[in-house]
């Protein structure tokens, strides 16, 4: 897929790689698809901004660690004393096999509306207090917001 056809200034040498990458990306909008030059480059995101293809800075800190992803979340049924634990010592052991950031709304086994929110940091269940919930969801926000946009 080499779109050679697309007309570039004439100034713009073909031989040179971020005119035959800007060439690419051009003619590929033209056929539809949704395009962006993500690079460090500005004369390249100037060069592309010239004729109409998007063009990002490339930034690496908007893709979160993988430490710091959200895994999910389920709705588990506990022994009373677990929530209790929970909020006395704000983690305690565990050892259900879900991936690390995995979420839990943890409710009693004996009073329904008792509950807490906590989540897998490997071998302990840490209790989600709502400083890390807003940063949670601050997160989740960012990325989702990222990824919509490419």
């Amino acid at each position: 897929m080499n779109h050679r056809e697309v007309t570039l200034p004439q100034s713009w040498n073909l031989s040179v790689a971020d005119n035959r990458i800007l060439s690419v990306a051009l003619g590929l909008m033209l056929d539809g698809s949704k395009v962006a030059v993500v690079t460090n480059d500005i004369m390249l995101r100037i060069k592309s901004d010239l004729i109409g293809v998007d063009a990002q800075e490339y930034r690496n800190e908007q893709v979160a660690d993988v430490d710091d992803q959200y895994m999910g979340w389920s709705d588990l049924i506990v022994p009373d004393q677990i929530i209790d634990q929970l909020y006395q010592n704000g983690e305690i052991a565990w050892t259900l096999k879900e991936p690390i950031n995995h979420f839990y709304k943890l409710v009693s086994d004996i009073t329904p509306k008792k509950s807490a929110l906590a989540i897998n940091k490997g071998q302990m269940l840490s209790k989600i207090s709502g400083e890390i919930l807003l940063s949670i969801i601050f997160t989740w926000i960012r990325n989702k917001s990222f990824l919509e946009q490419h």
